[in-house]
């Protein structure tokens, strides 16, 4: 979770030192090893923006430095959050080859150094326990069907499989008192996330 334009405002009202740059500069420092080609793959998991509507300028400096991570050879997989209402802003200026988005359910198929990755994944969802399974099947993951970058998908032929989203889970944990996810409509069950 980057929320970039967290405490940012485009017209402050009140004049005070603003912690916005520095979310942009931490985020910024965080894709510095990708840069160099010390990373095989970048995996944003969502909020990568606080808020559902920025501004264009807003949205640029957010997906730039992704952009220029893809142009440098490194694939990045971005997974839409909550902040972001399930859709990334503006998306149009993050586009590039190896850029992925999961506007939608669906499977992102990689070679990396010699190894088949399956990223499997969708956008954050709201009421996800119910939904979950419906959410999983529509990725086509293990169904044959076309993915996100339109190559098929299917059962065995990836040599790593990692499902990504932007979801509470049965069992984790969080937080300073660690507090731990139980139940909820916005909650996975652990038992309904797939082996493999």
């Amino acid at each position: 979770d980057t929320h970039l334009g967290f405490d940012l405002p485009t017209r402050p009202r009140v004049r005070r030192r603003r912690r916005g740059h520095d979310f942009q500069a931490n985020y910024e420092a965080a894709l510095a090893p990708a840069l160099a080609g010390e990373v095989d793959l970048v995996v944003h998991g969502g909020d990568l923006f606080h808020r559902p509507r920025v501004a264009p300028g807003l949205a640029y400096q957010g997906l730039a430095p992704l952009v220029r991570v893809a142009e440098a050879g490194v694939p990045v997989v971005l997974v839409p959050g909550n902040h972001e209402r399930s859709r990334i802003p503006h998306q149009h200026l993050g586009r590039h080859p190896r850029l992925h988005v999961f506007d939608r359910p669906g499977v992102v198929r990689l070679e990396v150094r010699g190894v088949r990755v399956d990223l499997v994944g969708f956008p954050f969802a709201r009421d996800v326990r119910r939904r979950f399974p419906e959410l999983l099947r529509r990725t086509g993951w293990r169904g044959g069907r076309t993915g996100v970058g339109g190559g098929p998908v299917g059962a065995g032929q990836a040599d790593v499989s990692l499902l990504c989203l932007h979801q509470c889970v049965e069992g984790a944990t969080v937080g300073p008192s660690d507090f731990t996810f139980t139940n909820g409509d916005d909650v996975i069950r652990a038992r309904d996330l797939p082996a493999g």
